[in-house]
């Protein structure tokens, strides 16, 4: 799940970006995704066959998508990127985090156009582990209410094409928003 919403993001966002990745050098169109979860719904899922059936019947098939750069890979592979691609997993940064990193590759000279963002879905486990730390409200979110009790999980995909500005304006791009600089601590 958490690959489909990042694969269906991404084509969204090339679609409406107007890149056409046919114009472009495969070498120099990075990949910077950021996930935190990524496919273990479906490592749940093999685990509850093995617990139900017997680890015979758990078909391994469903821990390949574990991994968290499985969304990065297949748009890599999809659509024949060889550039540089990183899957940044930093909790609840992971996303913000790739987008930086997208930005200095581009910055650098390594990268020209970079696709970029990232997704999650929500699992047992996710939802298990916050709720062990009492962070889950049963009301909905409410970031900035003084008598919030904590936050709301939910799952989703975001992508965007990240590309310098004066590129983006040779190819008539519409643009939506500027980047001017990202910071990283710990």
């Amino acid at each position: 799940r958490c690959d489909d919403l990042g694969w269906i993001a991404a084509e969204e966002a090339i679609g409406s970006s107007g890149l056409n990745l046919e114009n472009e050098d495969r070498e120099r169109v990075g990949i910077f995704v950021g996930g935190g979860a990524g496919g273990i719904f479906s490592a749940e899922r093999y685990r509850r066959k093995m617990f139900e059936r017997g680890w015979k019947h758990a078909r391994p098939s469903l821990l390949l998508p574990f991994s968290n750069c499985a969304v990065t890979d297949g748009l890599a592979e999809k659509y024949g990127l060889k550039g540089p691609r990183m899957t940044v997993a930093t909790a609840c940064s992971s996303s913000s985090t790739a987008i930086g990193w997208a930005l200095e590759s581009i910055r650098s000279g390594e990268t020209d156009v970079a696709i970029t963002g990232g997704s999650e879905s929500l699992s047992e486990v996710t939802f298990g582990g916050f709720n062990c730390l009492q962070a889950v409200d049963e009301e909905p979110c409410r970031p900035f209410d003084r008598n919030r009790k904590g936050l709301s999980l939910g799952e989703g995909g975001a992508m965007m094409i990240l590309e310098e500005a004066e590129r983006a304006q040779r190819r008539n791009a519409s643009i939506q928003a500027e980047i001017l600089d990202f910071g990283l601590t710990a």
